[in-house]
């Protein structure tokens, strides 16, 4: 191969990234040739600079021996300007973060390195792989995070703002997984009087006395949200009454809406109870003025 080629011919392993399935060579003639003329080493081969990271060499002494035309475009610096120094004077900014930390213990380790990290001049996320090197230094490749770290950022706002109208619903919320176990409820759910697992494990719930509106039981597998599972369908509006310990009765609205995922895999169910006791035991007394 040529990698193998360019070992016979004295080059030094630089690095074995296996996640890139690449190993890159640093063939030492080449620095021998250009050992006061540092920024000449940024010629090297084309299948080590063009790599679609961006990538750079440092020597022991943090020195740039050489660098690729996408570290060039990421870093919105040439070659010409880099090669040749020392990487601290050309981002002083990095001194003190991650970049500084994680390339000193890579260097003094000689252990390989990843990490995420902002820089700040170009508002830019990088994703970071350092690797010690045969010759003593490190070869680091990076790439653009910037997308992936604002979406992920983006997420979790909209998860904090969607926890927080969770929480904040009159109505009891539940979520089960395909077993029909409660694996999310909202803090409304613990004003209906009865633990989780009543409402969600479907053998409890012959003992547990749901009814129906016309008064009959309502088994576990006839739940809104059991049956939402079961056919993956949903259901609305189901009146169903609840006994509390002390004897009384609670009236109740509920939905059932089955999840999926991108695949249109169903991944579970969101169901909600509306308390309608008040409206119920007005109509109740409304009857009962009537007779």
């Amino acid at each position: 191969s040529s990698v193998a080629a360019a070992l016979d011919a004295g080059a030094t392993v630089a690095m074995i990234d296996p996640s890139m399935g690449v190993v890159v060579a640093q063939v030492n003639a080449l620095a021998r040739r250009c050992p006061r003329q540092p920024e000449r080493v940024g010629t090297a081969p084309d299948e080590l600079l063009e790599l679609s990271d961006a990538w750079l060499e440092l020597d022991r002494e943090f020195r740039i021996l050489a660098v690729n035309s996408r570290q060039e475009q990421l870093s919105q610096m040439p070659r010409s300007r880099t090669v040749g120094r020392i990487f601290w004077d050309v981002w002083p900014e990095t001194e003190g973060t991650a970049y500084w930390r994680e390339y000193h213990r890579c260097m003094r380790e000689r252990v390989p390195v990843q990490f995420d990290e902002y820089f700040a001049p170009l508002d830019l996320w990088t994703d970071v792989r350092a690797y010690p090197t045969t010759r003593g230094g490190i070869v680091v490749f990076f790439h653009d995070a910037t997308q992936r770290r604002r979406a992920h950022e983006e997420l979790r706002k909209s998860e904090e703002t969607l926890r927080a109208v969770f929480a904040s619903l009159c109505e009891g919320v539940v979520v089960l997984d395909t077993r029909g176990c409660v694996v999310h409820a909202n803090p409304a759910i613990a004003r209906f009087g009865h633990t989780l697992e009543q409402l969600a494990y479907a053998e409890t719930d012959p003992l547990f006395g749901i009814r129906r509106a016309d008064g009959s039981l309502m088994r576990g597998e006839e739940q809104p949200a059991i049956v939402a599972l079961r056919t993956q369908q949903p259901v609305s509006n189901v009146e169903i009454s609840v006994p509390r310990a002390d004897g009384s009765v609670d009236w109740r609205i509920v939905n059932a809406q089955p999840m999926f995922d991108e695949a249109g895999t169903l991944v579970g169910v969101v169901a909600s109870f509306f308390d309608i006791t008040e409206r119920k035991r007005a109509e109740e007394a409304l009857l009962r003025s009537r007779e």
